[in-house]
C-alpha cells in the first residue's frame, strides 16, 4: 500500500483501475483515515469554490487551501476537482489536466464497484463528499440524501432526461471505522 500511495502522491497517472481501487479502499486501513473528518478551512474553501466568476487570486487561494487539505486526505474527489479547476483558471493546463485525470481515475475505481441503482449494487465510498462529487461528475444534481437500510445512503437527483431518481452509496466502511453513524451537527 505505501508504494501505491507514493505513486499517487508523485502524480503517477499510469496506475490501473485495480491499483486505484486498492489505493482508495486500502486508505480505510491506514491510521490516517478518519471517515467523517472535516478540515477547519473547508468552509473557507467552499466560499471561494461557490464564487461564479473566480479571479486568479481566488484560484490561488483555492490552490493553497486544497493543497493543505489534500495533505491530510489525498483521495478527496471534490478537492482534486477544485484543484484542477483552479489550475485551469490560472493558466496551468498541465496541472489542471493532471488533477482532472487523478480524480477521474479515482471515480472510475468507485464506479467499478457497482451501478448505484440498488442497495445491492451501491457504489462503495470512503467519504460522504465523494457521493456528491460522483453525482456531479455524471452531470446530475443532488436534491436529497437519506440513510437507508443499515449501510447505505440514497441521494435523490433532480429531474433529468435519463429519468434517474437517485443513487445508492455503500458507507459500511465509514460506519465500521467510525464505530457508529456520526451524530447530527
Amino acid at each position: 500500500y505505501p508504494k501505491l500511495m507514493q505513486r499517487f502522491l508523485a502524480n503517477d497517472t499510469t496506475m490501473t483501475t485495480d491499483q486505484m481501487r486498492v489505493l482508495y479502499y486500502g486508505y480505510t486501513l491506514q491510521k490516517e483515515y478518519r471517515p467523517y473528518y472535516h478540515n477547519a478551512k473547508d468552509s473557507l474553501l467552499a466560499t471561494y469554490a461557490r464564487k461564479v466568476n473566480k479571479t486568479p487570486a481566488d484560484c490561488d487561494t483555492i490552490i493553497r487551501l486544497t493543497t493543505q487539505s489534500l495533505s491530510v486526505f489525498p483521495l478527496d474527489l471534490y478537492k482534486l476537482n477544485q484543484l484542477a479547476y483552479a489550475y485551469h483558471v490560472v493558466g496551468r493546463s498541465d496541472l489542471a489536466h493532471l488533477y482532472t485525470l487523478k480524480a477521474k481515475q479515482l471515480a472510475t475505481a468507485i464506479f467499478s464497484t457497482g451501478d448505484g441503482r440498488t442497495q445491492m449494487t451501491a457504489w462503495h465510498v470512503i467519504s460522504v463528499s465523494d457521493e456528491y462529487e460522483l453525482i456531479y461528475l455524471l452531470g446530475l444534481f443532488p436534491v436529497d440524501q437519506r440513510f437507508v437500510y443499515s449501510d447505505c445512503d440514497f441521494i435523490s437527483v433532480a429531474k433529468n432526461r435519463m429519468k434517474i431518481n437517485g443513487f445508492y452509496f455503500n458507507i459500511k466502511r465509514l460506519i465500521d471505522v467510525n464505530g457508529s453513524m456520526p451524530s447530527s451537527n
